[in-house]
């Protein structure tokens, strides 16, 4: 008897299914400036970087991230900014095809023999129809700036204006109003030294409030180049959840001159780990992200030969793969369940934003989501007792939660679940609750116990 129960109780467990959206490609890559003894033409490598994109264009790529060192620079404004007009022709198929470019300056594009400049040069050449969004902090227009596509968050950031530092303040900002379910970040130098010793690690703890912040965000990468390699790192936080960990890659492979390196991360790393991954020398290339609804899969296409005479092809060299939770997840009732019309069921739902959701809008819909009647406002706390609604049965209820400030900031019941009437008598509902569920099974199990004989009338009686 108590086999079948147990048998029961687990048949009654339905699994829910998730949503799904199209998939969709970006690429990042950068330092392309050309070498005279390699390949150079006005301060760029056209050669691999005309190769890049065309692989990015065969790949169906939506959105290029370009870290800086566009060009080599020059001792003018007036060198520089054709050097600035040579890369852009360069990547006008990838413009022409509707691909968004958003580059952010190198210390090469920044540095106009005046000092740290440029971007007098730089917003000549990015204007117009070659614009960047004009989102981005007073000072600092066409340089720092944020871009939405599709379900991800893109943020470009500009190292130059205030040397090695970002604009804190207008990132958290930025960050506390999105609701994207994917963040990518991505500047010049990196967060933790691999190579180059000027990096965001001179300022530690301006780097450490950086890196806790795209980690409040729900980010799990950090673009960068300045080194001319490619380099993926996962910082270990210390918290022993190597899951949760923010990855940094560097890609500096889009045509300069390759650097050696020793093999150590050892700037100033503060209470961190850079652990690694994955580093390839001497290979041009870039990354290609796909991103599949929650899932994201981040592989360095690297060229397979050095020869620049011969038309390089770009393989696949290293992949990681991650998965994001939602800002508001639904727990339950998520799709599958029976529900009993006039009886107390808990909602549970979680929430993936570091304490950003104070409050949400607690909705029911009995017709699929055509309808929604609101249910409560409540504190996010991740429970609510409801009294499942009578008069309202349905096989097609949802339930829907939002964020009472975002409405952008929702869940919704990933499948339809029932709300039935309740009868008076149910075989085997030993609480009265019109389920037959653990509950049940604990009153039969305490009985069972407590009698002895399951033969004994009088006892069951009593």
């Amino acid at each position: 008897m108590k086999k079948n129960v147990i048998f029961i109780m687990i048949a009654l467990i339905v699994p829910c299914s998730s949503a799904h959206t199209e998939s969709w490609r970006f690429a990042v890559t950068g330092d392309s400036y050309g070498f005279p003894w390699t390949y150079d033409e006005n301060g760029v490598n056209t050669l691999i970087l005309g190769e890049l994109v065309q692989d990015m264009l065969a790949r169906n790529v939506e959105v290029l991230l370009f870290p800086g060192d566009l060009v080599m620079g020059g001792t003018h404004s007036e060198d520089l900014e054709s050097q600035l007009r040579t890369w852009r022709d360069t990547l006008e198929p990838l413009y022409d095809a509707g691909v968004k470019v958003y580059p952010v300056r190198g210390n090469h594009d920044a540095w106009d023999g005046n000092g740290w400049g440029g971007h007098t040069a730089w917003n000549n050449v990015f204007s117009g129809d070659y614009a960047l969004p004009a989102n981005g902090p007073a000072g600092e227009e066409n340089l720092t700036f944020f871009a939405r596509r599709n379900n991800a968050l893109f943020v470009g950031l500009d190292l130059y204006i205030n040397l090695h530092r970002v604009n804190q303040d207008w990132l958290d900002a930025l960050f506390a109003a999105s609701a994207a379910p994917h963040v990518f970040v991505f500047a010049h130098e990196p967060a933790f030294s691999v190579g180059h010793t000027d990096c965001l690690d001179d300022l530690p703890e301006e780097r450490d409030a950086f890196w806790r912040s795209i980690a409040g965000a729900g980010g799990r990468t950090y673009f960068c180049t300045h080194d001319h390699f490619y380099n993926h790192a996962r910082i270990d936080d210390g918290d022993g959840n190597p899951d949760n960990d923010i990855h940094q890659f560097v890609v500096g492979t889009a045509g300069s001159i390759h650097y050696p390196w020793d093999g150590l991360y050892d700037g100033d790393n503060g209470t961190m780990n850079p652990v690694l991954i994955r580093h390839v020398h001497g290979r041009y290339g870039y990354v290609l992200g796909e991103v599949d609804d929650l899932r994201v899969t981040l592989t360095f296409m690297a060229r397979d030969s050095t020869d620049l005479a011969a038309v390089g092809r770009y393989d696949p060299n290293d992949t990681w793969t991650y998965t994001v939770e939602p800002a508001i997840s639904i727990i339950s009732p998520n799709g599958g369940e029976r529900l009993a019309a006039g009886v107390g069921c808990a909602i549970k739902w979680k929430t993936n934003l570091f304490g950003r959701v104070e409050t949400v809008l607690l909705e029911f819909s009995a017709d699929g989501g055509a309808t929604w009647s609101v249910i409560d406002t409540v504190v996010n706390n991740g429970i609510y007792m409801w009294d499942v609604n009578e008069g309202r049965q349905s096989d097609r209820c949802l339930i829907r939660i939002t964020d009472f400030e975002n409405v952008e900031i929702r869940d919704t019941s990933d499948a339809p679940f029932t709300v039935f009437e309740c009868q008076e008598f149910l075989a085997g509902d030993l609480n009265g609750d019109c389920y037959v569920d653990m509950g049940d099974l604990a009153i039969l199990a305490a009985e069972w116990l407590r009698c002895g004989n399951p033969f004994d009338s009088a006892c069951w009686n009593n």
